[in-house]
């Protein structure tokens, strides 16, 4: 990709036009795979791949990159790749720093929180009464206040559905198409049961109003696939789940 056309599109991106900004985004997330990926970590990358990641700082850069101009910094081509790699390396430490703060509370390390999840693993989670007891077992205030915003949010197959619902009434008001992208549940902590019955649930909502869906990911912290020896292991249940046919 040459320099002018690189420098062609920071220019049209920062006056608003959002064609060439997906396209400035586009072409750099190579490099910002590159970045990443020796950055990473062997603990953050036991819990998050490099792909995570750069979806994750793809996001806040769209966001941030509203709120530049083209005199901040001599925003030049330079300057953009700098500016795009600094969002990166934030992220790439708020991350680390997020779970080394949970890595001190999480259930498995806490035989009593354990106990508190266990104790959910037969009753629906997302109710206040169910996670009240849960929430006794941690200090930490994000992950206490998290299990709090969990319960009161009652979620499960009846609630999703009115929330498709409500967005395909949107799309047929709008005259416009919708779809479903980067859902699903963190492997690591999340029991097989809640995961596959969520997948199970999101997917057929979708499938109900017509939503197209996209699953996050094929492998990875969320992904339908496990990788053991360099291969790739299908989950059948979560396959199942999404409606795959797994014979």
């Amino acid at each position: 990709m040459g320099e002018s056309t690189t420098t062609d599109r920071l220019g049209r991106a920062l006056d608003g036009d959002a064609r060439a900004r997906a396209q400035l985004f586009e072409q750099h997330i190579a490099q910002l795979r590159a970045f990443v990926r020796p950055r990473l970590g062997a603990r953050l990358r036991a819990r998050e791949s490099s792909l995570d990641v750069v979806q994750s700082v793809l996001r806040e850069a769209w966001q941030g990159f509203e709120r530049l101009t083209p005199q901040e910094g001599g925003m030049d081509r330079s300057g953009f790749r700098r500016w795009l790699l600094g969002v990166a390396d934030h992220k790439l430490k708020s991350r680390g720093r997020f779970w080394n703060r949970l890595r001190r509370s999480l259930a498995r390390e806490d035989p009593a929180a354990q106990a508190g999840l266990d104790e959910l693993a037969d009753r629906d989670p997302t109710s206040p009464e169910a996670v009240a007891g849960l929430i006794d077992k941690y200090s930490d205030e994000i992950i206490t206040r998290n299990i709090r915003r969990h319960g009161k949010q009652r979620w499960n197959a009846e609630k999703i559905e009115g929330r498709m619902r409500e967005a395909s009434e949107w799309a047929k008001k709008h005259g416009v198409k919708i779809i479903c992208n980067e859902w699903g549940t963190y492997k690591r902590y999340c029991p097989p049961e809640y995961r596959v019955a969520w997948l199970r649930d999101v997917r057929e909502s979708c499938e109900k109003f017509g939503i197209g869906w996209c699953m996050w990911t094929f492998d990875g912290s969320f992904g339908v696939v496990d990788r053991k020896n360099g291969k790739a292991v299908v989950d059948k249940d979560v396959a199942i789940a999404l409606g795959l046919n797994v014979e």
